[in-house]
């Protein structure tokens, strides 16, 4: 037995493996080692990242660590809330978990992040329905300490009357509602509202506009990740609300339901269902109407009917499905697709059907997950591809933040990062707010520890995930032929790579990858 701040430490009989994840800063830091203390007095064993060197050996360290643990123990911060690298963790921990019954059990704690605050967008569809403890300061260390020695040696989650990431009025609402990144929108990595001075309106939106403008339209927007498209679909949405009487709109963000909303094709349809019933104010619905064994499209035709279009002069309804991906890693995901085609099939002679419209986003090449895309929405309507700013968007988008390139440095910013919104982006904030370190942030050689870390490491973890990747991304990188059609296209579908006019072959998007990921790949 021990003492570790005045809180009394009983060896365990079972020692647990335990993960925490923290960012190296105070209070994050002391907090975290104030628990590793503790844990490993009472005989556990612990992971703190104390000093690896960043790069694929670090990122091998955190997989195989993760695989290894009962609990992950995530300090959250503000700067840790919002941070790429966390939201790997998590994910990581919460795919081995569905394997492994459980396991790691997750145990967030904010740290000077009151519950009044919401998670950033990012970290907070995964930690929805999973109970959080919080610490304000260093008196609430030895709650928190027995506390969590009582949860491992339980092998439980945090006790349940501990509050969970919900509304701040308390009150969980029937549905999703539409789920907005509370950053300032300067920030690089958040969505944007269209009418912020940052938000640059491209081609794309306009044409998904006047698309979804038109009776029984469908659709998509592809794209990398963080180029664009949830500030796109949020934009649309917001100008639809705006419009009046001619269209009405709802928002669904399938990365914010829980996991048990997707574990059916009834239990999803219903959420949606929820969730456009929240955003219209269709008070006479809620979820008693959905009748077990009747079936979801029985369910929700008879939603649109009664409640959604009660008669015929009701306006047509713009369904948003933002980041469908999320389905792609379900047992529903080829059902559910063929449903969405089977509705908008059935507007061809139903009159309610008739009246829908669809707009859908994915980061994700469908053709990748489902086998038939014929009984898909991805291969009819209005297909836009989001990808990289061009020149002349780089220029307009310095001149928001107050710079004037010259053509020079536009050329530099485009080989350095090749236009990628969130590298364009993250690249003018750091160039504005701190103007010394310019060269620096143009050294593609310790990118991996500068503004870029989080983004580059997060891929890395990804190329730790699926080695075929790794190896095509090798070959790509050395100027190569991916001999594999499907991973190269997989590679161009993540924004990492592009096809060269010339050559026709596949290449690194930029500079950047090709130097960072051409050393921590080898």
């Amino acid at each position: 037995m021990g003492q570790v701040r005045d809180v009394e430490i009983v060896v365990a009989q079972k020692p647990a493996r335990i993960f925490i994840s923290y960012r190296h800063q105070e209070p994050d830091s002391a907090l975290a080692h104030a628990f590793a203390e503790a844990l490993k007095s009472a005989g556990h064993e612990v992971f703190i990242d104390t000093g690896i060197r960043w790069g694929a050996d670090w990122v091998k360290e955190i997989r195989e660590h993760l695989d290894k643990s009962d609990f992950l123990l995530l300090l959250l911060s503000p700067d840790a809330a919002k941070s790429e690298m966390v939201v790997e963790e998590v994910s990581i921990a919460r795919e081995l978990a569905r394997r492994r019954d459980g396991v790691p059990v997750i145990l967030p704690t904010r740290v000077q992040l009151p519950f009044s605050e919401p998670l950033p967008y990012c970290i907070a569809p995964y930690l929805r329905e999973i109970h959080q403890e919080q610490w304000t300061s260093s008196d609430d260390t030895p709650r928190l300490v027995r506390l969590l020695l009582e949860t491992i040696a339980g092998k439980t989650g945090w006790p349940e009357e501990t509050p969970a990431e919900s509304p701040s009025d308390g009150v969980r609402p029937r549905g999703p509602a539409p789920y907005f990144d509370p950053r300032d929108l300067i920030t690089p990595g958040g969505s944007l509202e269209t009418n912020s001075r940052f938000y640059i309106l491209r081609d794309a939106d306009e044409r998904v506009f006047d698309a979804v403008s038109r009776p029984r339209a469908v659709v998509t927007v592809r794209g990398p990740r963080q180029t664009g498209k949830t500030s796109l679909i949020m934009g649309v949405y917001a100008a639809v609300r705006q419009m009046g009487a001619d269209l009405r709109a709802a928002f669904v963000d399938l990365q914010a339901l829980p996991d048990h909303d997707l574990e059916s094709l009834d239990a999803i349809w219903c959420s949606i269902a929820a969730s456009v019933a929240e955003q219209l104010g269709l008070d006479a619905w809620d979820p008693t109407h959905w009748r077990s064994g009747v079936g979801y499209d029985r369910n929700f035709s008879h939603f649109l009917d009664r409640f959604v279009f009660p008669n015929a002069e009701t306006p047509p309804l713009l369904i948003c499905l933002d980041e469908v991906d999320r389905v792609f890693d379900t047992p529903i995901k080829s059902q559910f697709f063929s449903a969405v085609r089977a509705f908008f099939n059935r507007g061809a002679f139903d009159p309610s059907w008739k009246r829908v419209r669809w707009l859908l986003s994915t980061s994700s090449e469908p053709s990748f997950f489902i086998e038939d895309l014929t009984q898909s929405p991805f291969n009819i309507g209005l297909r836009v591809e989001l990808g990289t700013f061009t020149a002349e968007e780089v220029v307009s988008f310095a001149g928001r933040h107050g710079l004037a390139l010259d053509p020079d440095d536009r050329d530099k910013i485009m080989d350095y990062v090749g236009g990628r919104p969130y590298l364009v982006h993250q690249l003018l904030y750091h160039l504005v707010s701190k103007p010394k370190s310019r060269d620096q942030l143009f050294d593609a050689q310790t990118a991996g520890g500068g503004i870029f870390r989080e983004h580059l490491h997060r891929y890395l973890m990804q190329f730790q995930r699926h080695e075929e990747l790794r190896t095509a991304m090798q070959s790509i990188i050395k100027g190569d032929s991916c001999d594999d059609t499907k991973l190269a296209d997989r590679i161009e579908s993540a924004g990492l790579a592009r096809r060269d006019d010339k050559t026709n072959k596949v290449v690194p998007l930029c500079r950047l990858y090709a130097e960072f990921f051409g050393t921590e790949l080898k």
